[in-house]
């Protein structure tokens, strides 16, 4: 069904919310306050979804999409709308967020960007067909390969790998008859593998693999890791979900008892290389937590994967009580979830940071602050 559509905001990944026969419509490649020719693909129980055919009346914050693969390629689904305005729509969507899940008004959001939106991505997984020999990313809505030559959003070592390298890819994903393999790039260097490269991050190298968890933005990995230090108080400090110790390497001090809890065994055994100071426990946060005690630490700094905190997890942060709770999260939905249940819990909200880590995608990457109520 063809229709006409006056858009209203932009909601979560990157769809522009409409009404059609006071149904809710969620299109995608549209943006707020347009005017467009849309095809309904499908009727939900109390919405439709929708794409865009025509733009009749455009976004004041509309552009051209510089990448060729743009609309074809399923990685990039805001290039269409300028820097201003992606940041202003994930501000938007983390207020209502908050407002809508955790009930939490949010007046101010501080966000960090930068002007470098493209080349930032330091770390990718490819898919490959390498009998046909082809590199890149899946077909949007799809499990088809598009072969890509360059991508916009990769670092230059990345890219590499994309076209004169290719064959580096090929021969991985033969060897281990895989479809998909992930590599890391730092500004000298890439790996595909096991063998580990350095990250020079405010005068420290960080170690990491291609196949472990590592923030992605080169431009804001610095001011992000300086957030997150800068707002740790005490002594005494855990950092749950530790991954390989990024956050815990700008924590920890000799004068400090810092605790990195992260049950990826590979990621532990990284962690040991970039830590000198940090006690880790290799196992989940939710084993962990049955032994903790309260008032055991000071600050509990938290990355958890996209689907939050556990009750295990939250419980356990309310039990240690500690003075200040520093929750990176890359999900706000998730994160407004968890906000609420730790305010209930007897803490209130500081701030709330976004660091724009995916730049002309509907990522939003955010950072709560929330420390402990008077009693």
């Amino acid at each position: 069904m063809i229709v006409e559509l006056k858009t209203e905001k932009l909601i979560n990944n990157a769809l522009a919310l409409a009404t059609y026969n006071n149904r809710r419509v969620l299109v995608s490649t549209a943006l707020a306050d347009e005017i467009i020719i849309a095809e309904i693909e499908n009727a939900k129980k109390d919405y439709y979804t929708a794409s865009t055919l025509k733009v009749i009346k455009p976004s004041a914050e509309r552009v051209e999409a510089p990448c060729p693969y743009w609309g074809i390629c399923g990685g990039c689904n805001l290039q269409h709308l300028s820097h201003k305005g992606q940041i202003e729509s994930k501000e938007a969507i983390a207020k209502e967020n908050f407002k809508r899940i955790g009930k939490i008004e949010i007046n101010e959001i501080d966000t960090f960007s930068d002007e470098n939106s493209y080349s930032y991505r330091n770390r990718v997984r490819f898919h490959v067909d390498y009998k046909k020999g082809e590199v890149g990313f899946l077909k949007q809505k799809s499990k088809e390969l598009i072969p890509i030559e360059k991508c916009l959003i990769l670092n230059d070592k990345l890219n590499e790998l994309l076209n004169e390298k290719k064959e580096v890819v090929l021969k991985e994903a033969h060897n281990l008859k895989k479809n998909e393999i992930s590599a890391i790039a730092n500004e000298k260097e890439f790996t595909i593998n096991q063998e580990p490269i350095a990250f020079n991050i405010l005068g420290k190298n960080i170690w990491v693999n291609a196949s472990l968890f590592f923030q992605q933005n080169r431009f804001l990995l610095e001011p992000m890791v300086n957030y997150v230090s800068g707002n740790v108080i005490g002594e005494r400090i855990v950092e749950l979900y530790g991954g390989v110790g990024t956050f815990s390497a700008f924590c920890e001090g000799n004068e400090r008892f810092t605790v990195t809890v992260e049950w990826n065994k590979k990621a532990s055994a990284m962690a040991k290389k970039n830590l000198s100071y940090t006690k880790f426990i290799t196992d989940s946060v939710e084993n962990w937590a049955k032994g903790v005690k309260p008032n055991s630490f000071d600050t509990v700094v938290v990355d958890p994967p996209r689907s939050g905190l556990s009750s295990e997890a939250i419980m356990a942060i309310l039990k240690i009580k500690p003075r200040k709770i520093i929750y990176t999260s890359c999900d706000t939905v998730t994160l407004s979830r968890d906000s609420s249940l730790l305010l209930q819990g007897g803490y209130k909200l500081q701030n709330l940071s976004l660091f724009d880590l995916y730049p002309q995608t509907s990522h939003i990457e955010a950072v709560a602050l929330m420390s402990k109520t008077e009693t």
